[in-house]
């Protein structure tokens, strides 16, 4: 049963509560994935959009106890899209309580405190001010940064660990990569935001850090700013009318991976390569009709974007396959090949997942989102007792 359908069953449209909560699913270990978050839009939130209701729904977050990174800035971007269709919600985040057990107290201090460290408040005020998106009883809730864990005394305990490192200096908090254009008065992905970002990771020597703790060479290493953290950020600037762009990575014990993650609200990879894959096939898609079309035909087209040669811009008499179009072929290859990890692209409403090798064809399966934007997990696998 659908949250629609839950609320009409309980006392109708007309009678129901104030308030009503709507859980997100999670793992039974406390996880909330990429996978969960899709399920809980799709299964409970998109079927209350454009309902005349009077019911103010709690988005309720507060049984996560580990957050994928990719989820928390999809979570963002979703959320501006049911703001702007005025679904009336607030959020309610992880915090320990008098109600909590004492066995969980830990993994939820640890969840809250996460969000904190992250800056998850960055990601949120593209959404909105804070008071009028989290529970009243939590609107100071990222006043004081973390309350216990991730604390800079913390991580002087441990200065050498993977974790510690890229907080230590500033890896992992969530990075708004955009700024107010003062003529149009929008915000625009920036480039001097993507040059400061892509600074930072060089000169916190990242290279360094990623050989001491991942199974990758050191030459290869030493170009994850220069590559895959800029190609990365380039590739969002190419998704025209991103108002939000974030980067942020975090360390996945579960699966004992560092995440990589990057989204934006644009248009989507395959509206953005639509006209160079049309000259290509010979084919008449348009933007429009792009949602409908089927599942093969949006993967092919956002397949397509990370060949090797394939540039959005109309060709050049001078260009040659080696010289335009390579940045999500960078990303790819860098991911797959350098890094032994994963790429996984949402876009267009499809899921395309790149792993073992990057010339093989991805996974892909339907990935539907109401909203406009890109997300980007590249997953890299960590050296055995490492976190």
């Amino acid at each position: 049963m659908n949250a629609q359908e839950e609320l009409t069953s309980v006392s109708g449209i007309k009678s129901t509560p104030k308030v009503y909560p709507l859980y997100p699913p999670v793992s039974d270990d406390g996880v909330l994935a990429l996978s969960d978050l899709n399920e809980f839009c799709r299964g409970q939130l998109d079927s209350l959009l454009g309902i005349p209701t009077t019911t103010m729904f709690v988005l309720d977050f507060s049984r996560v106890k580990l957050w994928d990174i990719s989820a928390v800035l999809w979570l963002a971007i979703a959320l501006q899209f049911y703001r702007a269709e005025k679904l009336p919600f607030r959020l309610r985040l992880p915090e320990v309580g008098q109600d909590t057990l004492p066995g969980e107290k830990i993994d939820f201090q640890k969840s809250a405190d996460f969000l904190r460290r992250w800056r998850f408040d960055v990601a949120l005020a593209h959404v909105g001010e804070l008071e009028g998106i989290l529970v009243s009883d939590q609107v100071n809730y990222f006043a004081a940064g973390p309350r216990q864990y991730y604390t800079d005394e913390n991580l002087r305990k441990n200065p050498e660990g993977l974790l510690e490192k890229c907080l230590t200096n500033r890896l992992m908090e969530i990075r708004d990569l955009t700024r107010e254009n003062t003529k149009t008065r929008r915000r625009e992905v920036s480039d001097d935001e993507i040059q400061q970002t892509i600074r930072i990771f060089q000169d916190a020597k990242v290279g360094n850090i990623l050989f001491n703790n991942c199974n990758i060479q050191k030459d290869d290493a030493d170009c994850f700013a220069d590559s895959l953290v800029t190609e990365s950020l380039l590739n969002m600037k190419q998704h025209p009318n991103a108002t939000t762009g974030m980067l942020a990575i975090a360390v996945l014990g579960r699966s004992r991976e560092l995440i990589l993650a990057v989204v934006d609200n644009g248009d989507s990879i395959a509206s953005t390569i639509l006209d160079t894959y049309n000259r290509k096939y010979g084919t008449t898609l348009d933007r429009a009709s792009l949602p409908a079309a089927p599942l093969h035909e949006r993967a092919k087209i956002i397949h397509y974007a990370t060949q090797r040669g394939v540039s959005r811009k109309p060709p050049q008499p001078m260009d040659t396959d080696e010289e335009v179009g390579l940045g999500l072929t960078y990303i790819k290859e860098d991911a797959i090949d350098k890094y032994k990890g994963k790429l996984r692209i949402v876009s267009e409403s499809v899921q395309l997942i790149y792993f073992n090798s990057s010339l093989a064809d991805p996974e892909k399966k339907e990935w539907p989102h109401k909203w406009k934007g890109n997300l980007l997990r590249i997953s890299i696998p960590l050296k055995a007792g490492r976190y």
